[in-house]
């Protein structure tokens, strides 16, 4: 039950401070404790790569042994997480659609959750209408079961969306909405993604060249990543900072864009946002 929680909920990191003792434990014949001790390792960036591979298989074959396809659905949901840690969002999807055939509708939370991050698989393959379609699936699920940190990922998600599909207006829409939805949550866990909220709002004030909002967006965002401890989300935001505010900062966007490089190449590894700030090394250069 504490495992289907913690995953369910977008929670593992919560035993990072058990891990040391955790994680050389044989948890054979235990499948949920197996992985949730995966999900946790991968949330908190350990570098336990391998570790978490064996654990992940071992709790596969324990629910194979067992025909426990609602664990098949939770393995296939946490492959998918680490997918898209990793930047790899072609292989994140093939894991985030098995997780939802292996759940169907007993998914729970889950479902909306995995729904919401496969939308974003689909942006990525360049499918902008099927990215659209999924995550508003997404977001009335979250809606209709009351899951505020689903409903604030999928009008992040959405709001991305609209803003590379050139309709500010509805980007504006969703993203104040996403805004006043984390807002409300008070466990800052709940809140990890509200970073990436404000950065999208500083793209969007950059975009209308409204430069001090786009600032004050900007440094609330590199702020808020801070506070909650995510250096990945910190390495995007100044990604996006160096190719938006290169207009009027080429200085700091080189400094911002190197970085953000630097971190997602050399530590985390991310295919999709090293992408990301090579551009913005290039956007940056150019005004310069």
């Amino acid at each position: 039950r504490v495992a289907v929680l913690l995953i369910a909920d977008g929670r593992p990191a919560r035993l990072a401070g058990q891990l040391p003792a955790l994680r050389d434990v044989d948890f054979g014949g235990h499948p949920w404790a197996a992985l949730v001790v995966a999900a946790a390792l991968q949330a908190v960036a350990t570098g336990d790569d391998a570790r978490v591979g064996e654990l992940l298989v071992s709790a596969e074959d324990d629910f194979g042994r067992v025909g426990e396809q609602r664990g098949f659905g939770f393995v296939a949901y946490v492959r998918g997480l680490g997918a898209l840690g990793r930047g790899n969002l072609a292989d994140a999807a093939v894991w985030w659609r098995r997780a939802c055939e292996y759940l169907g509708e007993d998914g729970g939370p889950l479902d909306e959750r995995a729904l919401a991050n496969l939308g974003l698989a689909e942006y990525h393959e360049g499918n902008l209408q099927g990215a659209l379609l999924i995550t508003e699936q997404a977001l009335a699920l979250a809606r209709r079961h009351h899951n505020r940190r689903a409903e604030g990922m999928s009008l992040l998600y959405l709001g991305f969306f609209s803003l590379w599909a050139g309709d500010f207006g509805r980007a504006d829409t969703l993203l104040s909405a996403a805004r006043t939805v984390y807002g409300e949550i008070s466990d800052p866990f709940d809140r990890a993604e509200w970073p990436l909220v404000e950065a999208a709002c500083g793209v969007l004030h950059a975009l209308r060249r409204d430069q001090p909002c786009a600032e004050a967006a900007f440094t609330a965002a590199l702020e808020a990543s801070e506070n909650v401890q995510t250096p990945w989300f910190t390495a995007m935001i100044r990604a996006l900072r160096a190719e938006f505010c290169a207009q009027w900062e080429p200085a700091r966007s080189l400094t911002d864009a190197r970085a953000a490089f630097d971190f997602l190449a050399g530590v985390i590894g991310d295919e999709w946002w090293c992408r990301w700030a090579r551009r913005a090394v290039a956007v940056a250069d150019m005004h310069g």
